[in-house]
């Protein structure tokens, strides 16, 4: 017999296969796994393949997978749901085949027969599970400290902290998914046994020895344990799971010494129908003790030979779902961790079958969970790079070449400049933030996103409205309900804060819960959200081409000198539309010139279905964000035409963009069927629909004929742009010398800059058109021209980069008497913006509307409401300046509140002054950004 180590040798040159299905595999059996464990939230457990001390009889395990009947059309795809969870079990052979291959396969493709040093082992296997491990700990052990619920400080957590989880007690302790993790630890320590006698004896006798071993022994223990038979069956032992383990170190040997000839008979028509009887085989012995002695096994070989050819040559090569299956097997371990906790928070056991809410939690589960694996990611690397930092060799560092150097030094420049960016935003935002949702259309947001989750109603069946079309009367459902008929983005956004301020409350009953609720909405929600923004406005701006420190400077003169700033403490939808409306943007332009550095291999089409999603991101908040979800399409596009691609290019790019966009957008259709029977129905719809047969309305004066386009289109177009009360030049002053700028230097702005503007400019006449006729136009009861003001942040964005740069940088280069004019005139622009939107944070938002009460229209937005602003600002020092003082009015930050909060917003307050004085003076000082 050939020994296997020569038979590696021999292997060595030879070409060696793909492995990219490994990574789409184990998204697969992610997907799967994580499937299964929201089914069994809404339907409980499969009794096949799940002994335990009290299994049900054979009947009862038959017949549990009797189909559902009596959803009409939903029946198939509730079933499909059903069995695909139900058989998700299975996800963790594959998980077992492809840990044992890995670990093999990382051994062999390096050396032809590697002896491997215990140590390094350890330590390199350790690594890459314990620092997440740990972490996600922590983070859950933070949650019950803020909450009460999560991982609680005793004995259990800390066995769970070491990775301890085979007892019975410890198995499914906080969270059932995590039981794998004690068994993936066994296997690793296992593994440097198991890989000495592989070569020892050979792959197929390793195989056939460790099996029969394997299955005596698990034998053994399903007909002698009997509290202990669900952990036993499950993997609670290493023996009980070898198997599969196993095969997959078995299978790296033999692909990688016959790969082509391994690859063509996994392929064959043999090796398929060989796969699905396995498959079917297994099923059958899973409802059965005897039959699960094989069962796990047999099932693992069939779904692993299946997906194998599904994946390969099939569902692998489609672009987008290479892309999607690619990224999430990178991050699966992450996820795989974070996911089940989240599933116990927005999908409780015992939850009555109600579809919206259903749809709801999983929604926010899947999206925190995404967000909480790469928060995870993030910790990790960062305490990586500090590590290597102060342990890598100074030597090699110097060796670098030059241009790794700069390149280096570069990016270090810029992650410098966004991190001050974002603390001076953080500074800011939170000391303008009143701690409360502000406006009754937030607040009953709020109020939807609570009864998502607890199960009330959203709207008080003893609500009686007193004018005709009051929101907070909701509109009725197809299932009789009330609902409130606001887009339901915001809410979705909210509901995770909603259920922590809930959680709070517990620990602190005295003080009111909705108050509670909407404090920790305020600052967990929208101080991050309004953040974040900035920091999308940064990147889009560095992606025009501005230097670093430019951008940053660019990015803060945004926050304070346009109505982003008041929006960040008024916690209307304008922000967060913005955001995402950054983010698509940005992400187009990532797309188009990482297209352009193809032959540095920094192609990203991942970018372009970002694009698509951010885009239906806006459109969930607000639906008239189909507007910018348009543009955003359009800009990319001519970006394209910009470099003259060829047509193909045009589909892929459209097609890539569309598949980003479809997954919130059919979310919204999905919600709106559950509220209202119809995919196409919204709820501003059917409230007009409704006005005339709701019996809520009864006895209520009715609204103007033809509501709510009453007007005609002149009205709301000449408003917006030229009516003192609401012209959006007024409330942004910014916005007409950006757009002088633009029209005098056009030709020396870059085409980017050029498309982006010409999209925009068709995004704001969008946006003023389809509410010229509407009666709100002019968002009567918010600041300024409400549905308008985010196309307005997006026009002034790069024009402000390009006016820092012509006028506060490049004139510290060459300085002359006209850039000397133009610097100071820019300068005076400037602190106009800053004063307005410093006024319009002072005093509540709505002062000078319910001054306005009472007034017809054409009286009401001729008032120049900002020069009431300053009015009422200077009663508040002297209440004899007019006749017309607000005196019951206060200024930032509100309320009257004890000394010690006075003494800590004022702290703020100079530390934000302190850091953007210092932040300006050094960008501006810096002759560099003139490059």
């Amino acid at each position: 017999m050939v020994s296997s180590k020569s038979q590696l040798i021999s292997a060595k040159n030879l070409p060696r296969p793909n492995l990219k299905w490994v990574d789409q595999m184990k998204a697969i059996a992610l997907i799967w796994i994580v499937i299964t464990h929201f089914v069994e939230h809404i339907y409980g457990g499969a009794a096949m393949g799940n002994p335990s001390a009290n299994w049900a009889t054979l009947n009862e395990r038959i017949s549990q997978i009797y189909p559902l009947i009596g959803n009409g059309i939903w029946d198939i795809p509730l079933n499909l749901l059903r069995y695909v969870g139900w058989t998700g079990d299975q996800g963790v052979q594959i998980f077992l085949i492809l840990s044992g291959f890995g670990l093999t396969w990382g051994l062999i493709k390096h050396h032809d027969y590697p002896k491997i040093q215990l140590w390094d082992f350890y330590k390199r296997r350790l690594a890459r599970i314990y620092p997440i491990w740990w972490t996600v700990h922590l983070l859950f052990i933070g949650l019950w400290i803020v909450t009460g619920k999560g991982l609680q400080l005793g004995t259990p957590t800390f066995l769970s902290f070491l990775g301890i989880r085979f007892t019975e007690s410890l198995l499914y302790y906080f969270s059932p998914a995590w039981w794998f993790f004690g068994l993936l630890l066994q296997l690793y320590l296992l593994y440097p046994f198991l890989w000495k006698c592989l070569h020892k004896i050979g792959a197929l006798q390793f195989l056939i020895l460790s099996c029969t071993i394997a299955f005596i022994i698990r034998a053994i223990g399903l007909f002698y344990f009997v509290s202990y038979l669900d952990a036993w069956s499950r993997g609670a032992i290493f023996i009980t799971r070898l198997p599969e383990f196993t095969l997959g170190m078995c299978f790296a040997i033999w692909l990688y010494k016959y790969p082509r000839t391994i690859d063509k008979k996994l392929r064959s028509p043999l090796a398929i129908i060989l796969a699905l009887g396995f498959y079917i085989l297994g099923t059958l012995l899973s409802f059965t003790l005897a039959g699960m002695i094989f069962a796990p096994f047999i099932l693992g070989i069939g779904a692993f030979i299946i997906f194998y050819n599904l994946l390969e040559k099939k569902l692998g090569s489609i672009v987008p779902i290479n892309y999607v299956l690619k990224w999430t097997g990178k991050h699966s371990y992450s996820i795989y961790l974070i996911h089940h906790p989240l599933i116990f928070i927005f999908l409780p056991s015992g939850l009555i079958i109600d579809w919206q809410r259903i749809t709801l939690g999983t929604f926010e589960a899947l999206s925190l969970t995404l967000i909480g694996a790469l928060f995870l990611e993030w910790i990790i690397s960062k305490l990586s790079s500090l590590i290597t930092y102060w342990y890598s060799n100074r030597k090699a560092e110097q060796a670098t070449n030059s241009n790794s150097q700069s390149l280096k030094v570069s990016t270090v420049e810029g992650m410098r400049t966004i991190t001050k960016v974002a603390l001076i935003a953080f500074l800011w935002i939170t000391l303008v933030n009143r701690g409360t949702l502000g406006s009754i259309d937030t607040a009953l947001r709020a109020d939807m996103s609570h009864a998502w989750w607890t199960g009330t109603a959203e709207v008080a069946s003893d609500y009686k409205p007193v004018v005709q079309g009051d929101v907070r009367a909701g509109v009725i459902g197809k299932d009789g309900r009330r609902y409130i008929s606001w887009d339901l983005g915001q809410s979705i956004l909210m509901l995770p804060s909603d259920w922590i301020g809930t959680q709070i409350h517990k620990l602190i009953p005295a003080e009111s819960e909705t108050k509670l609720r909407h404090t920790v909405i305020s600052y967990l929600t929208f101080v991050p959200l309004n953040v974040a923004a900035i920091v999308a406005c940064y990147w889009l701006i560095t992606l025009f081409g501005f230097q670093e420190k430019t951008a940053g400077l660019a990015s803060i003169v945004c926050l304070l000198c346009t109505t982003i700033l008041h929006y960040s403490q008024e916690h209307q939808q304008v922000n967060q539309v913005l955001l995402f409306v950054l983010i698509g943007y940005a992400s187009a332009l990532t797309y188009v010139k990482t297209y352009v550095k193809k032959d540095l291999k920094q192609d990203k089409t991942y970018f372009v279905v970002l694009s698509g999603l951010a885009a239906s991101a806006a459109f969930l908040i607000r639906m008239s964000s189909a507007i910018h979800a348009v543009t955003i399409l359009l800009f990319l596009l001519s970006c394209l035409a910009l470099q003259k691609r060829a047509k193909v290019d045009y589909l892929k790019a459209t097609g890539l963009w569309v598949m980003g966009f479809l997954p919130l957008s059919l979310l919204v259709g999905i919600l709106n069927y559950f509220r209202y029977g119809n995919f196409w129905d919204f709820g501003q719809k059917i409230a007009v629909e409704q006005l005339a047969t709701d019996p809520i309305w009864q006895g209520v004066p009715a609204l103007p004929a033809n509501y709510p386009l009453v007007y005609s289109p002149d009205v709301g177009i000449l408003g917006v742009l030229f009516s003192p009360a609401k012209s959006i030049f007024i409330y942004d002053p910014l916005l007409l010398p950006c757009l002088g700028i633009a029209c005098l230097f056009w030709r020396k702005l870059s085409p980017y800059i050029q498309c982006y503007l010409i999209a925009n400019i068709v995004n704001l006449a969008g946006h003023i058109v389809l509410t010229s006729r509407y009666l709100y136009w002019a968002a009567d009861d918010s600041w300024g021209a409400k549905y308008q003001l985010t196309s307005v942040h997006l026009l002034i964005i790069p024009m402000v980069a390009f006016l820092i740069h012509k006028c506060l940088i490049k004139s510290l280069v060459k300085k002359n008497l006209i850039k000397l004019l133009i610097t100071r005139l820019f300068q005076g622009i400037l602190a106009i913006a800053l004063i307005v939107q410093i006024a319009s944070i002072s005093l509540h938002y709505g002062v000078e509307i319910v001054q306005a009460e009472g007034m017809s229209d054409q009286v009401r937005f001729k008032q120049f409401r900002l020069g009431q602003r300053f009015t009422n600002i200077a009663c508040q020092f002297n209440h004899t300046f007019t006749e017309r003082c607000v005196k019951n009015a206060t200024l930032i930050p509100f309320r009257a509140n004890p000394k010690f909060f006075l003494v800590l917003w004022n702290l703020l307050l100079v530390s934000a002054v302190l850091a953007t004085a210092w932040f300006v003076s050094i960008m501006c000082k810096s002759p560099k950004l003139a490059t």
